[in-house]
């Protein structure tokens, strides 16, 4: 699992229960805003938020998983307008203080296997651009090449040869 703290982002003191299951599981944790979760987020200083229905609580949540981090809500799951002001981010939720340590563990499995799909993905455009230029050079060299004049003199040659 990774070493980086997990940030909480509540209205006031985070919920005991919460602190209890995350200090009992060995997790490094802090509070914060939402603002600064999002840039500790793209700053690559965390990776996870744990956030309560604060104002702003969804557009932080789009905001962290843009920067290639997740959100689990503690509460009910989000639904209706909640939903729609995702802005299409996947957020995990729970209430419950022994199920967030396993939320928060499918969140960063989720995470590594994003990255996982983001080099992969690079990795194929890279061998693309190498088989495009591959393409191109050999397309000049065979406009540079008398091809009828090429095929006669591998005819002549392989008599030559075979003789």
């Amino acid at each position: 699992m990774s070493g980086l703290p997990i940030l909480l982002v509540f209205g006031a003191e985070p919920p005991g229960p919460l602190t209890s299951a995350l200090d009992a599981a060995g997790l490094l944790y802090r509070s914060a805003t939402a603002q600064d979760a999002a840039q500790s987020i793209n700053d690559g200083w965390a990776d996870v938020v744990i956030c309560g229905r604060v104002p702003g609580w969804q557009a932080m949540a789009a905001r962290v998983e843009t920067a290639s981090g997740a959100t689990v809500l503690w509460g009910a799951p989000p639904s209706g307008p909640e939903v729609r002001q995702l802005s299409g981010a996947h957020v995990r939720a729970t209430l419950d203080a022994a199920a967030v340590i396993s939320e928060v563990r499918a969140a960063r499995a989720d995470l590594l296997r994003r990255r996982e799909l983001a080099v992969k993905a690079d990795t194929l455009v890279e061998r693309a651009e190498s088989a495009e230029l591959v393409a191109r050079f050999a397309k000049s060299i065979a406009q540079q090449i008398d091809l009828p004049r090429v095929v006669t003199e591998t005819i002549a040659r392989t008599r030559d040869l075979c003789d």
